[in-house]
């Protein structure tokens, strides 16, 4: 037994004696004035999720690519050794200029990395537009969560049939306006 802790014997117990820690214990908080309110937390996690990617950090990225490509064909006309240094610069110039026009068309790479969050979420929202135009969901129409709110889906089917009605009122009337 250590400080009167412990067993008086560690025989027989399947232990060696001595007193270790609870590493899985998990302390609970005492203090609440840390704890958001519900609403507060549902609005922090609503614009972590929506977050819009930084156009300036995409476009600094392609610029690198366009930079690293250069560079490989410098390297390249380098190892030719059918150019002089200044013939060199002029045609990597060239190919920057190129590269750079189409810097809006430059596809990102399929393959992100997890660390690259400003291309993970404009992957996201392209993938989020394909799948909106895929539904028929149009951008304005839409409000995010709607779907669960019942009031709302009532009057949104009432609606529907109201317009059902009416449509079909109105081909009734033109069948009879083509038997007089």
């Amino acid at each position: 037994m250590y400080g009167n802790v412990g067993l008086s014997t560690p025989r027989g117990s399947g232990t060696n004696g001595y007193v270790v820690r609870n590493l899985s214990f998990i302390r609970t908080r005492k203090d609440t004035t840390q704890f958001e309110s519900l609403e507060e937390s549902k609005s922090k996690a609503s614009s972590l999720l929506n977050r819009k990617p930084n156009q300036d950090i995409l476009n600094h990225e392609k610029k690198r690519q366009v930079e690293i490509q250069c560079i490989k064909y410098q390297q390249k006309l380098e190892d030719e050794g059918k150019y002089k240094e200044t013939e060199i610069e002029d045609l990597v110039n060239k190919q920057r200029q190129k590269l750079l026009s189409t810097l809006d068309n430059m596809k990102d790479e399929k393959n992100i990395q997890e660390h690259q969050v400003h291309q993970l979420s404009q992957a996201k929202a392209t993938e989020n537009e394909k799948m909106m135009r895929a539904l028929g969901i149009k951008r304005q129409d839409y409000v995010e969560g709607a779907a669960f709110d019942r009031d709302l889906q009532e009057q949104k089917k009432r609606d529907r049939a109201a317009q059902r009605e009416k449509e079909s009122e109105e081909r009734s009337k033109k069948k009879r306006k083509r038997n007089r």
